[in-house]
């Protein structure tokens, strides 16, 4: 999916290469899951279990706000 791509690739291009290791540790967990579950978590309809993974997803919502830009 186009838009999904265009948010995780807005947060890798401007913030992945500034986290630390275990932000990025949950960074390649998070692209591990399935699709379906990624644009769940990130359109916030459900919440990722893993907690460091979930902070990845509200770091990649709050990247990706247009005021941030």
């Amino acid at each position: 999916m186009k838009e999904l791509d265009d948010v995780l690739v807005h947060y890798l291009d401007h913030c992945y290469a500034s986290s630390s290791k275990s932000e990025q540790a949950a960074v390649r967990r998070l692209l591990e899951c399935d699709e379906p579950d990624i644009l769940a978590f990130l359109v916030r309809r459900e919440r990722p279990v893993d907690e460091e993974v979930a902070s990845v997803v509200d770091a990649v919502c709050e990247a990706y706000r247009p005021d941030h830009s």
